[in-house]
């Protein structure tokens, strides 16, 4: 009883500290009720991670989503010394809780479009300028099969049939992206 008597004396000669542990109580509670909104009421997870592949093993492994591959692997660098990491877009059909997972294809950027998204960050860009950085980036995204060796850009021929392949994957049923589950974070391996 007494330790309660001197915190409720603490606090009534302490308003300042009265005031931020009741903000803090009321902030902690609003972030936990906007979680619990996000997640159960609407049915969707957001998205904190994402799937990358390492060239070298062929296996999936989580990351943050704000890196742009290549990155580096759990494996090390690749023969030629490059990160041996790309993002894995993984899909399924329908539920990808129910269904199998398969990696649809890998993307990656090339060292040129990775500067010009840097550069396309900056606040005072002029018009032509930003045109030109805009077609380094779409130019330097490079995409292929997970299974294959050869990197595409996404409005080449060889980009498009990756592409298209997708879409005959489900016969009817939705394609779903999939992401890591931020609660469960499993060490997935997918081929």
């Amino acid at each position: 009883m007494k330790s309660i008597k001197a915190i409720r004396q603490l606090l009534e000669n302490n308003q300042a500290v009265f005031t931020l542990v009741a903000m803090a109580m009321i902030g902690g509670s609003v972030y936990t009720l906007q979680n619990f909104m996000d997640r159960h009421a609407t049915g969707r997870k957001r998205v904190t991670a994402l799937w990358y592949y390492d060239i070298n093993t062929g296996d999936l492994f989580a990351g943050p989503r704000n890196l742009m591959a290549p990155i580096d692997a759990p494996s090390g660098a690749t023969e030629d010394g490059k990160p041996a990491g790309a993002q894995a877009h993984v899909f399924a059909c329908g539920n990808c809780e129910k269904s199998n997972p398969f990696i649809g294809y890998l993307s990656r950027y090339t060292e040129d479009a990775k500067e010009a998204i840097q550069e396309l960050m900056h606040d005072q860009i002029d018009n032509d300028y930003m045109f030109d950085l805009e077609m380094r980036v779409r130019d330097g995204f490079e995409l292929r099969a997970h299974d294959g060796d050869q990197w595409y850009t996404d409005q080449s021929d060889g980009g498009q049939a990756i592409m298209l392949s997708l879409r005959d994957r489900c016969d009817g049923e939705r394609l779903k992206a999939c992401y890591p589950d931020p609660d469960v974070l499993l060490n997935a391996t997918l081929r």
